[in-house]
């Protein structure tokens, strides 16, 4: 008889360590998830927060920061640009745009990308420093 109690103990044993196991390995997915959601790398190995993460626009400061890999829509959110600012600004009559990256844009118009990305830079600053705040 005790040979069965301890049976059934060593089997409750085996599957609470299965089930805390289990349970860790969803903890450690989901933290991991988590941070890859809220943080994207670039190429140049700098961090750049998601739009879901930014709780206020970036400023004049953050536009060394924009890269080939942001779409247009993004930085039009980071930055709180009117959505037809850049579009205005570089006679942007593709149907993609937004939602198209600096890079894809610059490829599929042949624009040098480095030369595109400073141009979108320029712009932003420009548009920035336009704003009452910054006058």
């Amino acid at each position: 008889m005790n040979t069965r109690h301890e049976h059934a103990y060593a089997i409750t044993a085996i599957v609470l360590l299965v089930i805390f196991l289990g349970w860790l390995c969803f903890l450690l997915v989901q933290t991991y998830t988590t941070a890859h959601l809220f943080s994207t790398q670039d190429n140049s190995g700098r961090m750049f927060r998601s739009v879901q993460d930014v709780r206020k626009p970036l400023t004049i400061k953050n536009v060394v920061d924009i890269a080939p890999w942001m779409t247009f829509d993004f930085i039009n959110h980071v930055f709180n640009v009117p959505p037809t600012y850049l579009s205005n600004a570089f006679n942007i009559t593709d149907a993609n745009y937004p939602r198209m990256s600096l890079r894809s844009y610059a490829s599929l118009h042949g624009i040098d990308e480095q030369t595109f990305l400073v141009d979108v830079q320029k712009k932003v600053a420009d548009y920035l420093n336009s704003l009452p705040s910054h006058s």
